[in-house]
């Protein structure tokens, strides 16, 4: 019998979960935006940009009111990304965010090793 190949979706789910632990651990759970407890790995750029969707510095720990409620609290978190890495890292990671990548199977397995 052959062993069937997991999806790129199903890929995804498990690299996210991975990628989620990996950075609230990283933030202690400390929302990057608001400073208090968090529980939520946010991105600046969204997951639909697979580019940066895996970025460490595109992707920090939030709370569920900045992340959900206030939609990623996008003007403190850029302000907050430039203030932590250097000037221009938002602009940096908002172009990264529109070069089109298409995540392969093998991507996204090492996506997992790594942050597990």
């Amino acid at each position: 019998m052959k062993t069937k190949k997991p999806s790129v979706a199903r890929l995804k789910k498990k690299a996210d979960i991975a990628f989620s632990l990996y950075i609230r651990k990283r933030d202690k759970n400390i929302c990057f935006t608001c400073g208090r407890q968090g529980n939520q790995a946010g991105h600046f750029r969204s997951r639909r940009y697979n580019s940066t969707r895996y970025d460490p510095l595109n992707v920090h720990c939030q709370c569920m009111q900045c992340n959900v409620l206030e939609h990623g609290n996008q003007y403190i978190y850029g302000i907050n990304l430039d203030k932590k890495y250097g000037s221009g890292t938002a602009e940096k990671l908002y172009n990264k965010s529109l070069e089109h990548h298409k995540l392969t199977i093998e991507e996204l397995t090492d996506i997992m090793v790594q942050y597990k």
